[in-house]
């Protein structure tokens, strides 16, 4: 394993989970970034273009598991998104489309900016959400790359 590999191990290994969240976030649109650079290039390699796109859509997978359903109707309205995303993703993956790619980041990106909010100003307390801050801890092996 890499030095780099190590750090971000170990990084989601002690993270709280409202960074581990936000790490999520970032790591899915990543990805996602990587595999639009790849379409955007003339020679791309469709097998690792195939591995960007299925490592977004677990992490996404990953956040809809991390929804606690007993805070309410936020995270059904959460889950929905999840699930167009997903969607999103794989039309993405079959039609190799740029522009399917850029909606999923546009809304991981407002999603991520309201989380980083949320937490910034209330902490990892429940006050700050018990729909993100979920009962069974978030799985830590989608951050490593």
């Amino acid at each position: 394993m890499s030095p780099y590999a190590k750090y971000q191990q170990s990084q989601t290994l002690t993270a709280d989970q409202g960074t581990l969240i936000l790490m999520l976030y970032d790591g899915a649109s990543t990805a996602l970034k990587k595999s639009k650079q790849m379409l955007e290039s003339p020679s791309y390699s469709r097998s690792e273009f195939s591995e960007q796109i299925v490592k977004a859509q677990n992490i996404v997978m990953e956040l809809i598991a991390s929804l606690d359903f007993e805070a309410g109707e936020i995270a059904q309205n959460l889950w929905r998104l999840y699930e167009y995303m997903v969607w999103q993703i794989r039309q993405a993956d079959l039609k190799k489309d740029p522009q399917l790619i850029d909606d999923v980041l546009s809304h991981l990106s407002s999603l991520r900016d309201v989380w980083a909010q949320v937490f910034e100003q209330h902490g990892q307390s429940e006050q700050a959400s018990p729909v993100l801050i979920p009962q069974q801890p978030v799985t830590r092996n989608f951050m490593v790359a």
